[in-house]
């Protein structure tokens, strides 16, 4: 409970300042890097109800418009709790974020991700989410600067040797991006 109050104390010593820049935003590429912790939630149509691997990934963007964007998240996990090997992967994907010249802009994401590590254990899947961008702006000194918090639902179909129906929860994934 303290830990919470210090988290939430310190938001709201930080945000005040932190207010985006009112105009456009008129840079046409992005790039960040993103923690996730995965929940497989069930495999092969058994439940399993257990954490994934700890993930980094690198995300590149190309903003199409104001508001939409297109790009790909490569990942790797970092440890190897799962039985099998560590997982890499690539997502290529899309997202629309709303209120992008105000202090927090939500979004929704849509991605293909493809595992690429092992031949046999090669799968394709969907992933639906979203979640909240904070501009920091001004308030640290670098424009274009954002802190993401985002969810997704991702399903993996079990394509070759594949473990079939992998659904799994991404409900701690936070990231940094650079707009330039």
């Amino acid at each position: 409970m303290k830990k919470l109050i210090f988290v939430l104390g310190a938001m709201a010593l930080l945000s005040p300042p932190s207010y985006a820049d009112t105009g456009t935003t008129t840079t046409k590429m992005s790039g960040g890097v993103d923690f996730a912790m995965p929940y497989v939630l069930s495999a092969d149509g058994n439940k399993v109800n257990e954490r994934g691997n700890f993930n980094i990934g690198v995300d590149g963007r190309y903003w199409i418009t104001e508001n939409i964007n297109a790009g790909m998240r490569v990942n790797f996990d970092v440890e190897e709790r799962t039985p099998g090997s560590r997982q890499f992967a690539m997502a290529p994907g899309a997202q629309y974020h709303w209120m992008t010249t105000e202090r927090f802009s939500p979004f929704a994401r849509f991605d293909l991700p493809i595992l690429l590590l092992n031949k046999p254990e090669q799968d394709i899947g969907v992933s639906l989410g979203g979640g909240v961008a904070w501009n920091l702006g001004d308030a640290i000194g670098v424009q274009n600067l954002l802190v993401r918090y985002d969810f997704a639902f991702n399903w993996f179909f079990g394509l070759g040797n594949a473990t079939n129906n992998v659904i799994a929860l991404d409900l701690f994934k936070i990231g940094f991006d650079y707009r330039f």
